[in-house]
Formats: structure tokens, sequence, C-alpha cells
């Protein structure tokens, strides 16, 4: 497939489509659905809200959203008893699991991984780029995996586990334990991280800001990027390739791992 072949960008699925066919910069493209958060969504008039509710034989312990070639935007609500999903998706229970796939079904599928270009999943989007909105219980533990989406997600207070690939994911206002794996991708996150922790860059950028009230010392390592953390503190471990700070007492221990991509660690 040759540029001429590509469509036009514009659209989650066009960027994907490009980067797979090596016609667009991973970083590039991680930069262009980041921009796509402020682009219209497409309305979905006959879409209501479902809410899902724990009932005497299933009590929701936690929350799973599959997102494809969405706009997902996460928001913490106390006054929901689990969660409140607007926009294409659908909901199912596995065990304790609630979970909400957007936009739904077979939303997106990876197929074989391109000739040329080992490590880019080729994926091909089912939802267009429509806006999706899920309210959440702050106190359940939430675990993300979006494809080719742009996603915010605020205010949570539990256990958020993030899979993110060929997205743009920002997290705000987050209080608690934090994992998760980041391939072609920019992830940024805000919050005060309590517990162990873990994150994983590849091929993208990570921005972490620990705000006051985080107690975990940070060790990082970059394996073909750039590394910095800046906590106020300057570390006499840093050699470029391992680093090592902390904030809080450091009562927990935060992994950060980068290949071939760059992360910066802030203490407020």
């Amino acid at each position: 497939m040759t540029s001429s072949d590509l469509p036009p960008t514009g659209s989650l699925r066009d960027v994907l489509a490009r980067v797979a066919a090596g016609d667009l910069d991973p970083a590039e493209a991680a930069r262009l659905l980041d921009e796509d958060e402020s682009a219209p969504s497409v309305e979905h008039p006959d879409l209501t809200d479902t809410l899902v509710a724990p009932t005497a034989s299933s009590s929701v312990g936690s929350v799973s959203l599959l997102a494809g070639g969405v706009k997902l935007v996460v928001v913490a609500d106390p006054t929901v008893a689990t969660a409140v999903a607007d926009g294409p998706h659908s909901v199912r229970h596995e065990g304790s699991t609630l979970v909400i796939e957007a936009p739904s079904g077979e939303g997106y599928q990876v197929r074989d991984k391109p000739k040329y270009l080992g490590w880019v999943p080729t994926v091909w989007t089912g939802g267009r780029g429509e806006r999706v909105t899920v309210r959440v219980n702050p106190d359940l533990a939430v675990s993300l995996d979006a494809t080719a989406c742009s996603v915010s997600v605020t205010g949570l207070h539990a256990d958020l586990a993030v899979k993110a690939q060929a997205s743009s994911v920002k997290v705000r206002e987050h209080r608690g334990t934090v994992h998760g794996t980041s391939a072609m991708s920019s992830l940024s996150l805000v919050g005060v991280v309590t517990g162990d922790s873990s994150l994983v860059c590849e091929f993208g950028s990570l921005d972490l800001r620990l705000q006051p009230g985080s107690d975990v010392v940070v060790e990082a390592v970059s394996e073909m990027g750039s590394l910095r953390i800046g906590d106020g503190h300057p570390s006499s471990e840093d050699n470029g390739m391992r680093s090592r700070g902390s904030t809080g007492s450091g009562s927990h221990r935060f992994d950060v791992t980068v290949r071939m991509g760059s992360a910066s660690v802030v203490a407020a």
C-alpha cells in the first residue's frame, strides 16, 4: 500500500491505518490522536443511558472498559451504584466484573501484524470516533483496554489498570494504585499514588505527576529511550538509563519502564 492508497487523516481509523502502513510515525500518530479530542463527536439520538446496578445474585466489584475507535470519557460519580454508560456500547457480567464494551460487540479486531512493522497492531475500528461517556462509582476498581481511542479518566479512588494501543489517555484526580502498558500511545497521569504500581511505555510517551499524599519510591528504567525524574530531590543514582526518586515516606514501589519512548516523572 502506498501513501496515495491511504485515506486522508482526520479519523482514528485513518490515523491507525497510516501507522500500520508505515506512512506515519507513531509519535506523530499519538499527537494526532491527542488533538482529535477537541473534534466534534458523532451524535446518536437513538441511544439512551444504560444503568447497571448490583442485584442480590450478582454483586459488582469492578468495572472493565473495552474500547475501540471511540472518544471515551470516564468520570467518577458517587451517586452511581456501579456504572452508567451513554453512547454506543454493550454491557455484560463476567463474575463480579461489569464489562462495558464500546462501541459494542466486535467493536475492534486485531489482525495479523504487518510484514515490515511487526510491533504495530493492525486494528480496524467500528467506533468511527463516536463519544462514549461512562460514569463510574469512584470506589470501584477499573480496568481500561483502549485501541485507537482518545480517553480521559477523572476522579477515580481505586485501583486503575490501563492497556493502551495507538491511543491518547489522560488520567486526572486519581487516588490509588495504577498498573498498565502503553504502546504507540501517549499516557498522562496526575494523581495520588498510594500503593505498589507499575507502568510500561513502548514507542510513546509517559507523563507522570505525583501529587501530595503520594507515598512511593519510583524505580525507572529506560531502554533505548529518554527518562527524566525531577521531584526537587535530585538522585545520585541517575546514570541516564536508570533513575530513582521518592515522594512521601516511600512505603510502596512504583516501577516505570520505557522502551524506545520517553517518560517524565514529577512530584508536586
